[in-house]
């Protein structure tokens, strides 16, 4: 209401309009002249009566239709007998909208051949918009517009395809990769010779040693202590099932999150 109140009400155009080098020239007035006669600035005044049906068919009119809709909406006239008078208006309404929509999209195919008016209520009124210069320098730089383009299709894409990339198994498969084997530890006798692996010793050796640090230990998944349901790798490490089975099934190449060793199989404690 204020934009109209200091721009269409004044004979002025709009801020975007005076960016586009646009404003509404009355053609009205341009129908009663003769041809190719040159035009004043009488040609850009509108009527009082432009005016008054511009203003209230641009912003009292959508605003009233639309309350009249919700109105509708929150009073259930569309589901009336189909005898009911609010039913019928209802249909009306419906009506209107569907023809509305029709005649804009008539008048928007003229408008692409004669470029004239732009909307069926500028046509109504013979309301047009004109360059104001017909020679002037563009003032609208578009390299902000490109590079917003640019990123919004950039943003876009990233939005489509981050959803589809399985950052764990990367980052699994990276540890795998870059894993640092621990340094051999040498005890007393025999058990120092050769390197201690947990999936070559005897199943029971490997279970009670599990059990023992079971007690004291916490899922390294979810972080709980207790375990619950206690399931046991062939690395010999514990986890909850539900947390190991979920990412077992999730990934099959999953690892071990104490030893980074892949988890073929596990069974419970």
């Amino acid at each position: 209401m204020l934009v109209f109140r200091y721009t269409v009400l004044r004979d002025e155009p709009t801020p975007g309009s005076a960016l586009l080098n646009l404003r509404y020239r009355n053609e009205l007035f341009v129908r009663k002249q003769p041809a190719h006669a040159a035009f004043s600035d009488a040609a850009f005044r509108l009527s009082t009566a432009q005016k008054a049906c511009y203003g209230a068919a641009f912003v009292a009119l959508p605003w009233v239709w639309a309350r009249w809709r919700a109105y509708m909406l929150a009073n259930d006239w569309s589901s009336q007998p189909s005898s009911s008078w609010r039913y019928r208006v209802w249909g009306l309404t419906e009506q209107a909208e569907i023809a509305y929509r029709i005649v804009a999209l008539v008048n928007f195919w003229l408008f692409l051949f004669h470029g004239r008016f732009r909307s069926v209520l500028e046509r109504l009124l013979s309301m047009r918009l004109i360059y104001i210069q017909s020679r002037v320098a563009r003032q609208v730089s578009f390299e902000f517009m490109n590079q917003q383009l640019v990123w919004h299709g950039f943003s876009e894409f990233l939005l489509f395809v981050i959803p589809l990339i399985d950052f764990g198994a990367i980052v699994r498969g990276m540890k795998r990769v870059l894993a640092i084997q621990a340094p051999e530890h040498h005890g007393h006798g025999d058990a120092g010779d050769s390197r201690r692996d947990m999936s070559s010793m005897d199943p029971a050796a490997v279970e009670s040693a599990a059990k023992a640090r079971h007690s004291a230990a916490q899922c390294p998944i979810c972080d709980n202590n207790p375990i619950i349901m206690p399931h046991i790798t062939p690395c010999g490490h514990v986890y909850c099932y539900t947390c190991l089975r979920s990412h077992c099934m999730a990934d099959p190449s999953f690892a071990c999150r104490h030893c980074n060793r892949v988890v073929t199989s596990h069974r419970p404690l």
